[in-house]
Protein backbone atom coordinates (compact mmCIF):
# COMPACT_ATOMS: atom_id res chain seq x y z
CA UNK A 1 0.00 0.00 0.00
CA UNK A 2 1.20 3.28 -1.29
CA UNK A 3 2.63 5.88 1.96
CA UNK A 4 3.44 3.08 4.32
CA UNK A 5 6.98 1.64 4.41
CA UNK A 6 7.10 -2.37 5.96
CA UNK A 7 8.39 -3.07 8.72
CA UNK A 8 11.73 -4.10 8.28
CA UNK A 9 12.32 -8.05 9.88
CA UNK A 10 8.35 -8.43 10.17
CA UNK A 11 7.16 -7.38 6.60
CA UNK A 12 8.39 -8.31 3.00
CA UNK A 13 8.59 -5.80 -0.33
CA UNK A 14 6.62 -6.11 -3.04
CA UNK A 15 8.05 -8.64 -5.45
CA UNK A 16 9.86 -10.41 -2.59
CA UNK A 17 10.32 -14.56 -3.04
CA UNK A 18 7.23 -16.39 -1.63
CA UNK A 19 9.05 -20.04 -0.47
CA UNK A 20 7.74 -22.89 1.43
CA UNK A 21 10.88 -25.45 2.40
CA UNK A 22 13.15 -23.80 -0.09
CA UNK A 23 10.41 -24.50 -2.80
CA UNK A 24 9.44 -21.01 -4.39
CA UNK A 25 5.62 -20.82 -4.69
CA UNK A 26 5.36 -17.09 -6.07
CA UNK A 27 6.18 -12.89 -5.18
CA UNK A 28 4.56 -11.20 -2.94
CA UNK A 29 2.35 -8.65 -5.14
CA UNK A 30 1.24 -6.23 -2.51
CA UNK A 31 1.56 -5.82 1.34
CA UNK A 32 -2.15 -5.47 3.27
CA UNK A 33 -2.60 -3.42 5.95
CA UNK A 34 -5.26 -3.18 8.50
CA UNK A 35 -7.71 0.08 7.60
CA UNK A 36 -5.27 1.85 10.40
CA UNK A 37 -2.04 1.23 8.35
CA UNK A 38 -0.76 0.37 11.45
CA UNK A 39 -0.49 -3.52 11.12
CA UNK A 40 0.43 -6.01 8.29
CA UNK A 41 -2.40 -8.49 7.92
CA UNK A 42 -1.16 -10.12 5.12
CA UNK A 43 0.37 -10.10 1.09
CA UNK A 44 -0.89 -10.12 -2.35
CA UNK A 45 0.81 -13.56 -3.73
CA UNK A 46 1.44 -13.42 -7.43
CA UNK A 47 1.60 -17.51 -7.61
CA UNK A 48 4.21 -19.59 -9.91
CA UNK A 49 0.81 -20.52 -11.88
CA UNK A 50 -0.42 -16.92 -12.55
CA UNK A 51 -3.15 -17.00 -9.85
CA UNK A 52 -3.36 -13.93 -7.17
CA UNK A 53 -3.72 -14.91 -3.95
CA UNK A 54 -4.29 -13.78 -0.16
CA UNK A 55 -1.61 -14.94 2.10
CA UNK A 56 -2.65 -14.07 5.58
CA UNK A 57 0.12 -13.56 8.33
CA UNK A 58 -0.56 -15.36 10.21
CA UNK A 59 -0.19 -18.60 7.53
CA UNK A 60 3.61 -16.98 7.86
CA UNK A 61 6.37 -18.71 9.43
CA UNK A 62 8.44 -15.36 9.28
CA UNK A 63 8.85 -12.21 6.49
CA UNK A 64 11.49 -10.05 6.25
CA UNK A 65 12.68 -7.47 2.90
CA UNK A 66 13.03 -10.09 0.36
CA UNK A 67 11.19 -13.34 1.31
CA UNK A 68 8.58 -14.55 2.86
CA UNK A 69 8.27 -18.15 4.16
CA UNK A 70 5.03 -19.68 4.33
CA UNK A 71 4.33 -22.22 7.21
CA UNK A 72 1.00 -23.35 5.46
CA UNK A 73 0.82 -23.98 2.33
CA UNK A 74 -3.23 -24.48 2.40
CA UNK A 75 -3.52 -21.29 3.48
CA UNK A 76 -3.28 -20.17 -0.34
CA UNK A 77 -2.90 -23.24 -2.55
CA UNK A 78 -5.83 -25.11 -3.68
CA UNK A 79 -6.46 -28.25 -5.67
CA UNK A 80 -5.29 -26.97 -9.00
CA UNK A 81 -2.26 -24.98 -7.48
CA UNK A 82 -1.34 -28.11 -5.54
CA UNK A 83 -1.36 -30.13 -9.04
CA UNK A 84 0.26 -27.21 -11.12
CA UNK A 85 3.21 -28.10 -8.31
CA UNK A 86 2.92 -32.42 -7.97
CA UNK A 87 3.32 -32.30 -12.36
CA UNK A 88 6.77 -30.59 -11.51
CA UNK A 89 7.46 -33.45 -8.80
CA UNK A 90 7.20 -31.17 -5.88
CA UNK A 91 4.70 -32.30 -2.89
CA UNK A 92 4.11 -29.35 -0.67
CA UNK A 93 1.48 -30.31 1.37
CA UNK A 94 -0.16 -33.51 3.58
CA UNK A 95 -3.12 -32.85 6.08
CA UNK A 96 -0.10 -33.21 9.37
CA UNK A 97 1.00 -29.79 7.66
CA UNK A 98 -1.82 -28.30 9.02
CA UNK A 99 -0.73 -28.74 12.28
CA UNK A 100 1.43 -25.76 12.14
CA UNK A 101 -1.48 -23.17 13.04
CA UNK A 102 -3.44 -24.50 15.78
CA UNK A 103 -7.12 -25.09 16.09
CA UNK A 104 -9.58 -22.89 14.16
CA UNK A 105 -6.74 -21.12 12.15
CA UNK A 106 -5.81 -24.50 10.59
CA UNK A 107 -9.51 -25.53 9.69
CA UNK A 108 -10.57 -22.37 8.26
CA UNK A 109 -7.46 -22.79 5.56
CA UNK A 110 -8.53 -26.79 5.12
CA UNK A 111 -10.61 -26.54 2.27
CA UNK A 112 -12.42 -30.06 3.23
CA UNK A 113 -15.66 -29.31 0.89
CA UNK A 114 -13.54 -29.81 -1.89
CA UNK A 115 -10.64 -31.68 -0.21
CA UNK A 116 -6.95 -31.42 -2.41
CA UNK A 117 -7.38 -34.28 -4.49
CA UNK A 118 -10.97 -35.79 -5.04
CA UNK A 119 -12.69 -34.59 -7.48
CA UNK A 120 -14.23 -31.27 -7.34
CA UNK A 121 -17.72 -31.12 -6.67
CA UNK A 122 -19.14 -27.70 -8.64
CA UNK A 123 -22.42 -25.68 -6.77
CA UNK A 124 -23.67 -23.47 -8.99
CA UNK A 125 -21.77 -20.27 -9.32
CA UNK A 126 -22.70 -16.72 -10.11
CA UNK A 127 -22.11 -13.13 -9.48
CA UNK A 128 -23.74 -10.74 -10.61
CA UNK A 129 -23.34 -6.69 -10.28
CA UNK A 130 -26.54 -4.17 -10.14
CA UNK A 131 -25.88 -0.25 -9.65
CA UNK A 132 -27.39 0.65 -6.14
CA UNK A 133 -27.41 3.84 -6.61
CA UNK A 134 -25.73 6.55 -4.80
CA UNK A 135 -22.50 5.43 -6.47
CA UNK A 136 -22.62 2.07 -4.98
CA UNK A 137 -22.90 -1.45 -6.93
CA UNK A 138 -23.59 -4.27 -5.24
CA UNK A 139 -22.50 -7.85 -6.39
CA UNK A 140 -24.03 -10.88 -5.59
CA UNK A 141 -22.48 -14.09 -5.11
CA UNK A 142 -24.15 -17.58 -5.01
CA UNK A 143 -22.36 -20.70 -4.95
CA UNK A 144 -18.49 -21.68 -4.27
CA UNK A 145 -16.13 -18.99 -4.93
CA UNK A 146 -13.09 -20.54 -5.41
CA UNK A 147 -10.14 -20.57 -7.83
CA UNK A 148 -12.45 -22.04 -10.61
CA UNK A 149 -15.03 -18.83 -9.96
CA UNK A 150 -12.65 -16.35 -9.51
CA UNK A 151 -12.70 -15.24 -12.90
CA UNK A 152 -16.17 -14.33 -13.46
CA UNK A 153 -15.96 -12.81 -9.64
CA UNK A 154 -13.42 -10.54 -10.67
CA UNK A 155 -15.36 -9.78 -13.78
CA UNK A 156 -18.44 -8.68 -12.11
CA UNK A 157 -16.49 -6.55 -9.42
CA UNK A 158 -14.18 -5.12 -12.10
CA UNK A 159 -17.14 -4.13 -14.11
CA UNK A 160 -19.32 -2.17 -11.68
CA UNK A 161 -16.03 -0.24 -10.97
CA UNK A 162 -15.00 0.75 -13.98
CA UNK A 163 -18.78 1.15 -14.70
CA UNK A 164 -18.54 4.70 -12.19
CA UNK A 165 -19.23 2.87 -9.33
CA UNK A 166 -17.36 4.82 -5.83
CA UNK A 167 -17.90 1.97 -3.11
CA UNK A 168 -18.92 -1.81 -3.63
CA UNK A 169 -21.26 -4.66 -1.55
CA UNK A 170 -19.97 -7.89 -2.33
CA UNK A 171 -23.43 -9.35 -1.09
CA UNK A 172 -22.12 -13.42 0.09
CA UNK A 173 -25.50 -14.21 1.54
CA UNK A 174 -25.87 -17.23 -0.82
CA UNK A 175 -22.45 -18.08 -1.18
CA UNK A 176 -21.56 -21.97 0.18
CA UNK A 177 -17.95 -21.19 0.24
CA UNK A 178 -14.64 -18.68 -0.52
CA UNK A 179 -10.45 -19.47 -0.98
CA UNK A 180 -7.73 -17.67 -0.65
CA UNK A 181 -8.25 -16.65 -4.57
CA UNK A 182 -11.49 -14.92 -3.43
CA UNK A 183 -9.40 -12.85 -1.18
CA UNK A 184 -7.32 -12.00 -3.75
CA UNK A 185 -10.27 -10.42 -5.92
CA UNK A 186 -11.55 -8.73 -3.19
CA UNK A 187 -8.00 -6.77 -2.26
CA UNK A 188 -7.70 -6.29 -5.91
CA UNK A 189 -11.14 -4.15 -5.89
CA UNK A 190 -9.79 -2.53 -2.69
CA UNK A 191 -6.83 -1.39 -4.67
CA UNK A 192 -8.72 0.39 -7.37
CA UNK A 193 -11.46 1.90 -5.14
CA UNK A 194 -9.07 3.60 -2.60
CA UNK A 195 -7.71 6.22 -4.31
CA UNK A 196 -11.12 7.28 -5.02
CA UNK A 197 -11.74 6.99 -1.48
CA UNK A 198 -14.12 3.87 -2.09
CA UNK A 199 -14.08 0.88 -0.26
CA UNK A 200 -15.89 -2.43 -0.31
CA UNK A 201 -18.22 -3.93 2.93
CA UNK A 202 -19.14 -7.48 2.59
CA UNK A 203 -22.58 -9.05 3.45
CA UNK A 204 -22.08 -12.48 5.21
CA UNK A 205 -24.22 -14.54 7.77
CA UNK A 206 -22.15 -18.08 7.03
CA UNK A 207 -20.26 -18.37 10.10
CA UNK A 208 -17.41 -20.48 8.95
CA UNK A 209 -17.21 -17.93 6.04
CA UNK A 210 -17.18 -15.02 8.27
CA UNK A 211 -14.19 -16.65 10.42
CA UNK A 212 -12.00 -17.11 7.21
CA UNK A 213 -12.25 -12.80 7.59
CA UNK A 214 -11.66 -13.14 11.50
CA UNK A 215 -8.82 -15.21 11.19
CA UNK A 216 -6.78 -13.24 7.90
CA UNK A 217 -7.92 -9.88 9.62
CA UNK A 218 -9.64 -9.22 6.52
CA UNK A 219 -12.21 -7.58 9.16
CA UNK A 220 -9.84 -4.96 9.83
CA UNK A 221 -10.08 -3.72 5.82
CA UNK A 222 -14.00 -4.85 5.23
CA UNK A 223 -16.69 -4.02 6.90
CA UNK A 224 -18.86 -6.79 7.71
CA UNK A 225 -23.07 -7.04 8.11
CA UNK A 226 -25.43 -9.56 8.24
CA UNK A 227 -27.60 -7.81 5.98
CA UNK A 228 -27.83 -5.96 2.50
CA UNK A 229 -29.48 -3.15 4.09
CA UNK A 230 -27.19 -2.66 6.57
CA UNK A 231 -23.97 -2.90 4.37
CA UNK A 232 -25.92 -0.15 1.75
CA UNK A 233 -26.40 2.41 4.63
CA UNK A 234 -22.84 1.97 6.21
CA UNK A 235 -21.41 2.68 2.54
CA UNK A 236 -23.70 5.83 2.06
CA UNK A 237 -22.71 7.43 4.71
CA UNK A 238 -18.93 6.01 5.09
CA UNK A 239 -17.03 8.44 3.19
CA UNK A 240 -14.00 5.52 2.76
CA UNK A 241 -13.92 5.99 6.60
CA UNK A 242 -13.09 2.21 6.54
CA UNK A 243 -13.75 -0.27 9.27
CA UNK A 244 -13.41 -0.22 13.09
Amino acid sequence: MAGREPDRGTSADLGARVEYRGIRLGTVADVIFDSRLRTVIGYEITGLDGAVRFLPQIACAGAEAAYVEVALPAAILGGDALQFYRKQGVSLLSLEDAGTLAGEAADAFRPARNGYTSPRMTAAFNASATDAGNGIARVSVAGEADLYTAPELKAALIGAIDGGARSVLVDLSRTTFIDSTTLGVLMGGVRRLRPNGGEIAIVCRDANIRKIFEITLLDRVFAIFDDVDEGMAYLSGADGAGPG
